[in-house]
């Protein structure tokens, strides 16, 4: 999608070019390669900071957290709300957790 939406609005300033003034020539180049260069940004840094962040980047404020809906899965857990929700403690279900580690499989 930003890939995507890079490549239009690129386009679109890369039309700028075509304008006889050279100042609109500028703004175009200027801004095509502005874009470029935030659409790289994002696409090779924020995956980077979400996997470098690990569980702190997905925190919400318990005020937003009521306010928001709520996405259930297949592996979830009962909550106070009557409902199921998953835990989310890690990839490793506690029942291995809890078990010695000559018990896991």
């Amino acid at each position: 999608m930003i890939a995507a939406a890079a490549l239009i609005m690129m386009s679109v300033f890369g039309s700028f070019i075509l304008d006889g003034d050279p100042t609109v020539k500028q703004f175009g180049v200027g801004l095509s390669v502005g874009v470029a260069l935030a659409a790289l940004t994002v696409l090779l840094f924020a995956p980077a900071f979400l996997m470098l962040s690990g569980r702190v980047s997905w925190w919400v404020p318990q005020w937003a957290d009521r306010l928001l809906p709520r996405a259930w899965t297949s592996r979830v857990r009962a909550s106070r709300h009557g409902r199921r929700r998953r835990r989310c403690t890690g990839s490793t279900p506690n029942s291995a957790r809890e078990r010695p580690r000559a018990q896991r499989a």
